[in-house]
């Protein structure tokens, strides 16, 4: 298994709160960014690709799944602070949210073997997927926003299709970042040791 960048790591995770932190940010400056309009990318964070890199390469699994969820507890805390209340941020919906990271980056975990750029991808797209059902069915049946039926669950899921565009278009873009040589030390070699015949 390569290891990862320590600087990398760094610099992926600073980045990942600072996406997740920006529109918050900016209303907190006094730039509204319409969350029903989408001018602003909601959705377009690094986290799922986070959660695949520390699920294939992090040396133990707890803090694999950890790595995620502290971003998220940061950001989510700086959200509640920026956005003048603590619900913006930790809400009904907040635990299953989290539960979803840790199936992520379990799934991340499958990808610490040999690999392909065919069961990167499929793990990606699953990751997501498997993210925008257990959240959205969470909202359903927690938020009381949607009727309790089909019907209910179908608008729910519509309404956040933007929102899954989104997710699925940065897991492209930066899976395959987080799967690379910038991100990854080389492969360890073995040594071979020479070993010296004596003539008789």
């Amino acid at each position: 298994m390569r290891r990862p960048r320590t600087w990398f790591v760094v610099a992926f995770v600073a980045y990942a709160v600072l996406v997740r932190l920006l529109p918050w940010l900016l209303r907190a400056t006094g730039v509204e960014i319409p969350i029903e309009r989408m001018v602003y990318p909601w959705n377009f964070v690094p986290l799922t690709a986070l959660c695949l890199f520390a699920g294939a390469h992090f040396r133990h699994r707890a803090v694999a799944c950890l790595c995620p969820l502290l971003v998220m507890l940061v950001t989510d805390t700086g959200i509640g602070l920026l956005g003048g209340s603590i619900d913006n941020a930790f809400h009904s919906n907040t635990l299953v949210v989290y539960a979803a990271f840790v199936l992520s980056t379990s799934l991340g975990m499958l990808l610490r073997g040999e690999r392909t750029a065919w069961t990167i991808g499929g793990t990606a797209v699953a990751a997501e997927t498997l993210f925008f059902l257990v959240t959205n069915v969470g909202v359903w049946s927690s938020s009381g926003m949607y009727s309790h039926d089909l019907g209910g669950l179908a608008i729910c899921f519509e309404m956040a299709l933007p929102f899954f565009r989104n997710s699925l278009l940065a897991t492209a873009v930066f899976t395959p970042i987080v799967f690379s040589s910038l991100a990854l030390l080389p492969r360890d070699t073995p040594a071979y040791a020479r070993v010296r015949v004596e003539n008789s």
